[in-house]
């Protein structure tokens, strides 16, 4: 399979279980409204403290936060991969839990914080019209040389945009997994 055949399935693997969780609690008598996003606190790991929750349930008590699960099934991967200037090492990984791990720090990729606004599209700026999700990351995390993100509803473009990033900072190999798949082994 080729590597942008692959975003394209872990993409439409994790919207088919989100739009089927999103009908699901649609069935239930309580208010559900689609990717809800939060500011966290101050010590937040979150990049720019931006998160974005799937789902937001109402009850009686107060709202609750709904968030879908990677199955096993979603995880694809192994594979070695050239995209644009960049080596890719792809290990298990579905689309909300993408690690790409650089050869750099991750805070110092330049042009990143552009990037995100682009793609954590709270106010739904870039959603494409009659589309029923924001089509925006759900959050990001730089640590050490990880970048951690759930692409959430974003389009396989989120991701080649972030590798064409990385290209533009010299960057030539970066190895990508799912953290859920690596804590299970």
């Amino acid at each position: 399979m080729e590597f942008l055949s692959l975003l394209e399935a872990l993409r439409n693997d994790y919207m088919t279980r989100y739009e089927a969780a999103h009908q699901e609690l649609l069935q239930s008598t309580n208010e559900v409204v689609a990717e809800v996003a939060f500011e966290l606190s101050e010590d937040s790991t979150v990049f720019n403290r931006l998160y974005v929750v799937d789902f937001l349930e109402s009850y009686p008590d107060g709202p609750s936060a709904v968030e879908i699960a990677a199955e096993e099934s979603d995880y694809s991967g192994p594979g070695s991969y050239v995209f644009n200037t960049i080596a890719v090492t792809m290990f298990p990984s579905s689309w909300d839990d993408i690690n790409i791990e650089l050869p750099i720090p991750a805070h110092k990729i330049a042009g990143f914080e552009p990037w995100f606004d682009r793609w954590m599209d709270i106010d739904g700026v870039h959603t494409p019209s009659g589309e029923a999700y924001l089509a925006s990351i759900h959050s990001v995390i730089l640590q050490d040389n990880t970048v951690f993100v759930d692409f959430g509803t974003a389009p396989v473009t989120a991701f080649t945009s972030l590798l064409d990033l990385l290209a533009d900072n010299q960057i030539t190999s970066v190895s990508i997994f799912g953290e859920r798949v690596r804590q299970e082994q």
